[in-house]
C-alpha cells in the first residue's frame, strides 16, 4: 500500500514538474495568469476588452473605477502591441478602440502636442502632425493594418484596460 501512495505522488509531482517546464517560455499561458477568467494576459498584466462605446475620459474612468491599478491600455514596447492586437483581432466587427494615449489640453500654443501615456509616460508619436488640436485622443485602429489614429475624445469607442496580474 505504501509503494502505490508513493509511486502515485511521484506521478503527480510529475505531472506539476512538466506543466511550468512547458509554460516556462510562454508569457500568455492562461494557467500562469492571476487573471479572471476569459480575460486577456500578457506579460504579467491583464488586459480586459469592454465592447461599450465610451468616450476617451469615461473610458479612462471606468478603467480606475474596476481596479485601483487598473488604467486604459499602455503599450510598452512591440511585443506587447503584437500579443495584444493578436487577441482582439479575434473580436468580431472590430474598428477602433482607444488607448490610453492623449494630447491633454495644457500644452502650451505654439509648442505642439505632448502627447502622453495614461501612466504618465510621454510620447512623441513620428507621423502626426505638431498643429494638431490638443482635445484629441488616440485610438487603435483593427482594420487592415493596425495603426494609431488621433479621434475626437468624445467618440464612443470600445476600450481595453490594463492592470497587474500579481494582486488579483
Amino acid at each position: 500500500m505504501g509503494q502505490v501512495v508513493y509511486l502515485g505522488l511521484c506521478l503527480l509531482a510529475g505531472l506539476l514538474l512538466n506543466t511550468l517546464v512547458e509554460g516556462a517560455g510562454n508569457d500568455t499561458v492562461a494557467a500562469r495568469s492571476s487573471c479572471p477568467h476569459g480575460i486577456f494576459y500578457y506579460n504579467k498584466n491583464c488586459y480586459e476588452y469592454f465592447p461599450e462605446g465610451l468616450s476617451w475620459k469615461e473610458a479612462e474612468e471606468e478603467c480606475t473605477t474596476l481596479r485601483s491599478d487598473a488604467l486604459l491600455v499602455f503599450l510598452s514596447n512591440p511585443k506587447e502591441q503584437k500579443a495584444l492586437l493578436a487577441h482582439l483581432k479575434r473580436k468580431r466587427n472590430l474598428q477602433r478602440i482607444w488607448i490610453g494615449l492623449s494630447a491633454p489640453p495644457a500644452a502650451p500654443t505654439g509648442q505642439g502636442l505632448k502627447w502622453k501615456w495614461s501612466n504618465g509616460v510621454s510620447y512623441n508619436p513620428d507621423n502626426l502632425s505638431q498643429d494638431d488640436d490638443p482635445t484629441k485622443c488616440m485610438s487603435l485602429s483593427m482594420s487592415g493594418y493596425p495603426q494609431q489614429k488621433i479621434t475626437e475624445c468624445s467618440d464612443k469607442l470600445p476600450y481595453v484596460c490594463k492592470y497587474s496580474s500579481f494582486f488579483y
